[in-house]
């Protein structure tokens, strides 16, 4: 992987930090609420340019579409309703 500047360092902190907290992503606004960008297109530059060094993984469309890439993504949780004869 190819080493990250300050800024990148700061936002991979974050993100991981919010999923470790939350279990999910944080969204591109409170990204931008957290580092004091006043542009999405800001946090969009710094998320593609982890993506490309290889410690994000992205989904397209999606604002928490965010996953490390380190760390497989958590399994869903489902609750069971009902009951099985065995």
């Amino acid at each position: 992987m190819e080493p990250l500047t300050a800024r990148q360092q700061q936002v991979l902190g974050l993100i991981s930090e919010h999923i470790e907290r939350h279990g999910f992503p944080p969204s591109h606004r409170e990204l931008m609420l957290s580092l004091g960008v006043k542009s999405q297109l800001g946090i969009l530059k710094h998320i593609r340019a982890l993506e490309k060094k290889g410690h994000l993984i992205c989904r397209p469309g999606s604002s928490r579409g965010i996953t490390l890439a380190d760390r497989p993504p958590r399994p869903a949780m489902l609750p069971i309703v009902g009951s099985a004869r065995a």
